[in-house]
């Protein structure tokens, strides 16, 4: 059983070997070694219209282990282990600053909330 949803829907960029694979390269390594509890694509990739210079946009919610104090540089180590071949951007808040942050999106993150697909959901 796939734990990830919605993958069909996602227009990936194109690289050098399968995009899939590499996206869920990306997935795993968020869920299993970073331990994200949401997981939501935005941008061109949800829009349709990725171009050879678009990356995956992902925005992953996790509540942060105490002391943490750079979240995505940890996310996007954790994703480097697995080396994928699709570029990728992160944002992360934890689950309580997104419940604030929804409320009056401004920026990146209205995109999220207006057009986001979420890939995942602990």
């Amino acid at each position: 059983m796939n734990r990830y949803k919605n993958l069909n829907k996602l227009s990936l960029p194109p690289c050098d070997s399968d995009p899939q694979e590499e996206l869920l390269k990306i997935l795993d390594a968020l869920v299993d070694n970073y331990g994200a509890e949401s997981i939501t694509a935005f941008g061109s990739c949800v829009r349709g219209n990725p171009t050879a210079h678009s990356d995956l946009d992902l925005f992953v919610t996790r509540n942060h282990p105490p002391g943490t104090t750079h979240p995505r540089w940890e996310g996007r180590m954790a994703v480097a282990a697995r080396h994928p071949r699709l570029s990728y951007d992160l944002l992360v808040l934890r689950p309580d600053q997104w419940s604030d942050q929804r409320k009056s999106p401004f920026g990146v993150y209205s995109d999220v909330v207006e057009h986001g697909l979420p890939l995942y959901e602990r």
